[in-house]
């Protein structure tokens, strides 16, 4: 699972009031309307009548936008907190209009019958009478947030609005929603090495289909050949967030299983950096990789999920079409400090717990740091065993990670967590099968064997007391007779 927590794609949802304002010098009408495939046509219009007015808006930043009216004038445009919008500053004179239009792409993602809505971010300007409407097409809402009694259904279309919004809010609306059952598609494409990808799409989503292909094309055999494992068959199919998971770029069940995985993606995150959909895409199939090499995500998923982030982002850093949004995320995660903390909550990471987006950076750094950013240490590591299953303690793990020549210096801090000379033993039982040119087979993995040195000291001591014993009392009786 890839959960992304940092990028301002949007706020906290603010529960916003109604009240009422007096002096009102200007009226807005913000209108939303979305149509059955999530493309939204979004206009805003300010009015004023006997009275002049200034304010500001945001506007997108990668979006066309169309400006038209009468008796207006644009003073600026400016950077805003939002990454992906603008502050559009203006001016109106008396009796003025003034119109911004833009298509907004995504809006709603739809897949099969579920639908999440995010509005862009929405300022309440003081002074003005406002109106908001977002319509949609859809059967029946399921959650909106802010809340609103003012819903209206007229057959498909559904209409949400709110009035007299607190001056100064900034807020987005987001809505969930059920369609009619959309059809899903299926793509299919042959990668190297004989793998199969199905895409399971939407037709409306079929450009996706193809990003994900084209660096699927590009990283599996890189990723087969490092993590030495080949599938038959890869699928990938989309899903529509809702509010609570919206930052969620994709997922994978983590569930230690034979059965095969499907790679779940977030279309929601077209809407940020280029590469958001490919890294989200490739740190998934890297778990799947993983997971066909035996290796638990329920025992390692400080591993798991730090070879998916290193590798993933380590490779679409090279492509011009990934290379944004890969920047941007090693530049946060190398602005964290990996401490002896961090190392512990990583290293008893797991599944069950709840989602900490910054443990992907520390997991991130970890793998860096073990590897010395050099890849082929991981293909080593990789080329010791042909399956991770009979592997289950972090012992084991780290002794491999010593014999294919990482550097475990980073790991010294995290205390009683790791017994080092668990690991020294391992490691030189994995040396002796390799300078015989043995291949390490996990049934050669006696775990327990470290333990049957301690055990067999105990019982010959013991031995020997009983002797010592049995001795001085036959010395005794001999002495008595």
């Amino acid at each position: 699972m890839l959960y992304i927590l940092s990028l301002s794609l949007y706020l906290p949802f603010t529960h916003i009031q109604v009240i009422c304002q007096n002096n009102e010098r200007a009226s807005i009408d913000y209108i939303i309307k979305v149509n059955d495939e999530g493309n939204a046509k979004i206009s805003i219009t300010i009015r004023t009548e006997n009275t002049t007015f200034h304010g500001w808006i945001f506007v997108p930043r990668y979006v066309k936008y169309r400006i038209m009216g009468s008796k207006f004038k644009i003073i600026s445009v400016n950077e805003s907190y939002f990454l992906f919008y603008y502050n559009l500053s203006f001016f109106l004179s008396e009796n003025a209009t003034l119109t911004v239009s833009w298509t907004m792409p995504y809006a709603s993602i739809i897949v099969g019958e579920n639908a999440f809505f995010l509005s862009p971010p929405i300022n309440v300007l003081p002074k003005a009478k406002m109106k908001i409407s977002v319509s949609l097409i859809g059967v029946s809402i399921h959650y909106v947030d802010p809340i609103t009694k003012h819903i209206k259904r007229d057959y498909d279309n559904i209409t949400v609005s709110y009035y007299r919004l607190i001056p100064g809010d900034i807020f987005r609306i987001s809505i969930e929603y059920s369609v009619k059952g959309k059809d899903i598609d299926e793509y299919t494409w042959h990668l190297p090495k004989g793998t199969l990808l199905i895409v399971h799409s939407p037709a409306y989503y079929e450009d996706l289909s193809t990003r994900i292909y084209n660096i699927y094309r590009k990283v599996y055999p890189i990723l087969s050949d490092v993590i030495n494992v080949n599938v038959s068959l890869i699928e990938v199919m989309f899903f529509s967030p809702q509010h609570d998971n919206v930052n969620i770029l994709g997922y994978i069940s983590l569930e230690d299983s034979d059965s095969p995985q499907v790679i779940m993606i977030n279309p929601f995150w077209i809407r940020s950096l280029k590469g958001a959909i490919e890294q989200g895409a490739v740190h998934e199939l890297v778990h799947l990789l993983l997971f066909n090499k035996g290796l638990s995500a329920s025992r390692f998923l400080w591993l798991h999920e730090g070879l998916a982030e290193y590798l993933s982002l380590t490779l679409l850093i090279k492509f011009n079409e990934t290379r944004e949004w890969c920047e941007t995320k090693i530049r946060e995660y190398e602005s964290l400090n990996l401490t002896g903390n961090y190392l512990s909550l990583l290293l008893s990471w797991s599944p069950s717990q709840v989602i900490q987006p910054s443990l992907y950076g520390y997991a991130y750094l970890l793998i860096k740091s073990l590897t010395e950013d050099n890849i082929t240490k991981l293909k080593e590591f990789f080329s010791l065993t042909p399956n991770f299953k009979e592997v289950t303690r972090n012992e084991e793990i780290l002794a491999l990670l010593s014999v294919a020549g990482m550097n475990l210096t980073v790991l010294k801090d995290v205390g009683s967590q790791i017994n080092w000379t668990l690991v020294e033993y391992h490691k030189q039982y994995y040396i002796n099968y390799i300078t015989r040119n043995v291949r390490i087979h996990p049934s050669l993995n006696h775990t327990q064997a470290p333990y049957l040195i301690p055990l067999a000291i105990v019982i010959c001591a013991m031995l020997l007391i009983i002797a010592i014993i049995c001795l001085t009392i036959f010395l005794m009786r001999k002495i008595n007779m």
